[in-house]
């Protein structure tokens, strides 16, 4: 069964070393990204949950050696049931934020390509790269 989801959507990642992410999509694209989904991470399992003001903020963590707070990767996983929805809830303005991103020089908001932008200009953007599901794991138990 084909499982829908949307931006809001709070789902769970079985991790390799038995722990287990709970995280926020982020990005849900129908056009031209259908194929990826972007989110970010509220809390690992037996971790302490980051609480600023009654809100549950996204966990920034390295990826390559750069600090971000956000992840794109196949939909799969999501969409076949294996990562289970658990809750929907609204995207604050930071997570909001997160759906702006750099893709091969066009900066973008979402599917909205805002304009293209400089090399100089692509460390001030997140990078559209889709990880696989192997690296999400060594990402996420690294955390």
């Amino acid at each position: 069964m084909k499982v829908k989801y949307k931006e809001g959507d709070v789902f769970v990642i079985p991790l390799s070393n038995g722990k287990y992410a709970i995280c926020k999509v982020v990005f849900a694209p129908k056009g031209k990204f259908k194929k990826i989904i972007s989110f970010c991470v509220l809390s690992i399992q037996h971790d302490e949950i980051f609480i600023n003001d009654g809100i549950i903020k996204p966990i920034s963590f390295e990826k390559f050696g750069k600090k971000t707070q956000v992840l794109f990767t196949g939909n799969q996983n999501i969409s076949n049931g294996l990562w289970k929805v658990i809750d929907c809830v609204d995207l604050t303005e930071d997570e909001v934020e997160l759906k702006v991103f750099n893709y091969a020089g066009g900066l973008y908001n979402g599917e909205t390509e805002i304009r293209r932008i400089p090399i100089a200009e692509y460390p001030n953007y997140t990078a559209m790269g889709v990880s696989g599901f192997e690296l999400v794991d060594n990402i996420l138990t690294s955390i």
